[in-house]
Order: C-alpha cells, then sequence, then structure tokens
C-alpha cells in the first residue's frame, strides 16, 4: 500500500519492480508508481530519480517524487495516458507501419540522451510507455542507466 494513493490498475513488472497506475487521494491527480519488489534493490529507484529528476527530455517521463516508507520504495512519475509496449505485445506483434511510428520518436529520444552522455542501458518492451491515442512512445526505466565518459 502507497500511503495518499490508490491503485487504479497494474500495468506491469519483472522481478525488480511493479508498475502501476494511481491515484493522488488529495489532488485526483493519475500517475505511474513503479515499486520496489520486497529483496529487491531499492536503491535501483533511487538512482532512476536522482539519475532523471532533473532531466527534462521530450519522450522521458517526469518524475514527481522518491516515497520511502520503511523497507519500501515507490518512484511517483508523470501518466501520460501510456502503457507498456510489453502490455500492447500480447495481442500479438506490431505491424510495420505502427513499428515505425514506435521506432523513429524513439530513435529521436535515444539520439537525444545521446547528445547529453546518457545511456540507458536496459531498452526493452517493459520499458517503453505507449500512449494509445497518439501512439506516442516514452521510455522509462533508467535504473541502470549511466553517463558516458
Amino acid at each position: 500500500m502507497i500511503p495518499g494513493f490508490e491503485i487504479i490498475e497494474k500495468l506491469s513488472g519483472n522481478e525488480l519492480y511493479a508498475l502501476d497506475r494511481a491515484r493522488r487521494i488529495n489532488t485526483d491527480e493519475v500517475v505511474l508508481v513503479k515499486t520496489a519488489r520486497p529483496g529487491a534493490a531499492a536503491w535501483l529507484l533511487e538512482h532512476e530519480f536522482h539519475f532523471l529528476k532533473e532531466l527534462s527530455i521530450p519522450g522521458v517521463p517526469r518524475l514527481f517524487d522518491l516515497i520511502r516508507r520503511d523497507r519500501d520504495c515507490f518512484l511517483i512519475m508523470d501518466d501520460g495516458g501510456a502503457e507498456p509496449l510489453q502490455k500492447l505485445l500480447k495481442s500479438g506483434p506490431l505491424g510495420l507501419e505502427s513499428f515505425f511510428k514506435l521506432a523513429i520518436p524513439l530513435c529521436g529520444i535515444l539520439a537525444e540522451l545521446h547528445r547529453r552522455n546518457i545511456v540507458h542501458r536496459n531498452i526493452n518492451p517493459h520499458s517503453i510507455l505507449v500512449n494509445s491515442l497518439t501512439d506516442e512512445p516514452k521510455l522509462g526505466d533508467f535504473f541502470l542507466a549511466s553517463r558516458a565518459s
């Protein structure tokens, strides 16, 4: 349970974290909440938060807060109506047109990251969020990201 939030929908997850859509109880704002799994390294979410909190790049979710409670760690970020690409792929592979609608903007996001000497290091269908209304992709999961020297 996340203090001050109500889970609306479970979106995805892996062995390290769960990604949920939630509503802030005091403002009704809808956000994404990434929760470190029990036993997983919460410092990965802390790394992601500190890495991205000052970064403003179109196509990268805005981070709002990092909440620590006892041994739990929650990363709060902008929702934007996105779904993990992994969830969308459950209905089958993308057609060629849909693929390019995602691939071309993702290349632009990666180009901007690389221009700033940032290496993502974890691009996969779980780390790509897609707005199903606009087909706009966002690249998330920066917990392994680093700065190139």
